[in-house]
C-alpha cells in the first residue's frame, strides 16, 4: 500500500519514514515521490491513526517526523520528497502552503488519537515554526491565506487563493 516505512521501501538497506501518495488505489502513486502533505497524506494518515492500530499509529509518527526533520529556516516544510531528497516547491514550481496546514493538522491528529501528549509537548517548537510560516502568508485585505502553488484548479480561477488550503486553514486557525 502507501506506507513505505519498511526496510527497503524507498532505499535499499534503509528504513525511511515516507508514504507514497495515492487515495485512488492501493498501490504506489507518484513513482519515486513521497510525503505530499496535502489532502492525500492528510486523509491517509488520518485513516491509519483512526484505525486504532498502535503499529500504524507509530508509523504515522515516523512519517510526520520525517517531514518535520526538514523544516527550513522560514518554517516551510517540504512539499514532497523526490526519493529521499526534500523538495520545497510544488510540482508547478510555486511555494505551496498546503503542506504546512495539512502536516500540522496531521500532527494534532496523531497526538489526539494516541494520547501521546509528551510527544506533542516536545514537538511544539516545530509546530510553532511551521505555523509562523503560515501566519506570514495571510493577506489581511482578503483575510485569506495566500496559496500560490495549490494543485487545485482554484489557484487559477481565484488568483492564488484556494479552497482546499483555506478551508482547512480555518479549522487550523480557530
Amino acid at each position: 500500500g502507501q506506507l513505505c516505512t519498511h526496510d527497503n521501501g524507498v532505499v535499499k538497506g534503509q528504513r525511511v519514514g515516507q508514504m507514497a501518495t495515492t487515495i485512488a488505489r492501493p498501490d504506489y502513486g507518484y513513482q519515486g515521490n513521497y510525503n505530499f502533505f496535502d489532502p492525500d497524506n492528510y486523509i491517509s494518515t488520518a485513516a491509519m491513526l483512526f484505525s486504532g492500530d498502535p503499529y500504524l499509529q507509530e508509523q504515522v509518527r515516523v512519517v510526520l517526523e520525517r517531514n518535520g526533520g526538514f523544516i527550513n529556516d522560514e518554517g516551510q516544510l517540504p512539499h514532497h520528497f523526490q526519493g529521499t531528497v526534500p523538495t520545497y516547491q510544488a510540482l508547478s514550481g510555486e511555494t505551496q502552503t498546503g503542506p504546512n496546514v495539512f502536516w500540522i493538522l496531521s500532527c494534532f491528529n496523531y497526538a489526539k488519537t494516541t494520547g501521546n501528549l509528551q510527544w506533542l509537548k516536545s514537538y511544539m517548537p516545530k509546530l510553532r515554526k511551521a505555523s509562523a510560516f503560515l501566519f506570514d502568508m495571510i493577506k489581511p485585505s482578503f483575510n485569506l491565506l495566500r496559496s500560490p502553488g495549490s494543485l487545485m484548479i482554484d489557484v487559477f480561477i481565484r488568483s492564488n487563493f484556494t479552497t482546499d488550503t483555506n478551508a482547512r486553514a480555518v479549522g487550523f486557525l480557530r
